[in-house]
């Protein structure tokens, strides 16, 4: 069954995606508000963090992430990518930094790490604005996608997925996009369930930078 085309398969997605984020929405809500807390108390601002990306067939969206980072992080990010070439290329490779200077220290490395920051998109999820399960939805400019990233684009962009269990932020962007696509072809309900399932021990084992 393809998910980009059946009506019937698009239909039951949709429906485990409801079922899931009313379910996790109450727990997800008092993780978020304490965490929260916690961020504010070592780096006061807003405790919600929006961020621009592109959902289904390129429309954009804002993406909500529990705020992890300082509030002038795209200023830390900027100086950070100057004075580092390695820094600069690691950044390309991996859209991520290993020893990232907008990352409250401490609470924020610890919320990344267990992607307690990405709860809050279950509201996207409600709104219809992603999946549980689906291609992520990487901080890219839409001027430079490739036939690939637009047919990953051609579905709801998802809270974990396939590469987030298979290697997780120690991928290349390509392997990323590679394993996306993977999902993309060979859908099926039960993949989803599976992937969900293998989310947590997959956080349990992340490597690479965050």
């Amino acid at each position: 069954m393809n998910v980009r085309s059946s009506l019937l398969a698009s239909a039951l997605k949709r429906g485990v995606d409801l079922a899931g984020a009313l379910v996790l929405g109450g727990p997800a809500f008092v993780v978020v508000v304490v965490a929260g807390t916690l961020v504010w108390l070592r780096s006061p601002g807003p405790l919600l963090f929006r961020s621009m990306r592109e959902t289904r067939d390129g429309k954009p969206f804002a993406m909500l992430k529990l705020r992890t980072m300082v509030v002038d992080a795209e200023e830390q990010l900027e100086r950070a990518l100057a004075a580092s070439p390695a820094r600069r290329d690691e950044w390309v490779r991996y859209r991520r930094l290993t020893e990232d200077p907008r990352v409250v220290p401490g609470v924020g490395r610890v919320l990344r790490q267990w992607s307690v920051d990405e709860l809050p998109q279950l509201w996207n999820v409600l709104r219809g604005e992603m999946t549980l399960v689906g291609p992520r939805p990487l901080p890219v400019d839409p001027s430079s996608f490739g036939p690939a990233d637009s047919e990953r684009h051609a579905v709801r962009p998802g809270i974990t997925g396939y590469w987030q269990v298979s290697g997780g932020n120690g991928l290349t962007y390509r392997e990323m996009i590679k394993l996306d696509l993977a999902y993309l072809h060979n859908w099926s309900l039960w993949l989803d369930i599976r992937l969900l399932l293998r989310t947590a021990p997959a956080l349990l084992h992340r490597a690479g930078p965050i």
